[in-house]
């Protein structure tokens, strides 16, 4: 017996499935600014009591979707939404959250990593924190259900 592609059937199945790829919610992070192209959906992270010296005023989690309905806050939960702690070294970040209105499929890991999940570094390299610059064993990473 001998199969024969349809390579209408083909393509179409082809688009479908790059469909789905495409409108699947991606993070990307940036310690030096707002990204642009694709990621150009940011909100910052930042800690106001945090010494200007760290240069985590410039920091954004940025998104592939306008529509991904995170907010961050400094200063405690957002009521109605699932809050996330972003607790990235401690002191002054044990307050902080990031909160969605929709997606309940993230969240926010220290140390081992796992799976099902597509994780990002959060760093800042200009922190003296080994912890917020990521170093010696210790990350801070946003994770999405993958």
């Amino acid at each position: 017996m001998k199969i024969v592609l349809n390579p209408i059937i083909f393509l179409m199945f082809f688009l479908v499935s790059l469909a789905g790829h495409a409108n699947e919610l991606k993070a990307k992070w940036s310690n030096g600014g707002k990204l642009s192209g694709n990621f150009r959906h940011c909100i910052a992270i930042n800690e106001p009591a945090e010494p200007k010296s760290t240069t985590w005023h410039d920091n954004f989690l940025c998104f592939n979707r306008p529509n991904h309905g995170f907010k961050y806050s400094y200063d405690g939960r957002i009521a109605g939404m699932k809050c996330i702690s972003m607790d990235i070294k401690g002191g002054v970040w044990k307050d902080n959250y990031l909160c969605s209105s929709g997606n309940k499929n993230f969240n926010f890991f220290q140390r081992k990593l796992p799976k099902g999940y597509h994780c990002i570094r959060i760093i800042e390299p200009s922190d003296p924190n080994p912890r917020a610059k990521g170093t010696k064993g210790n990350s801070n990473h946003f994770c999405l259900k993958k």
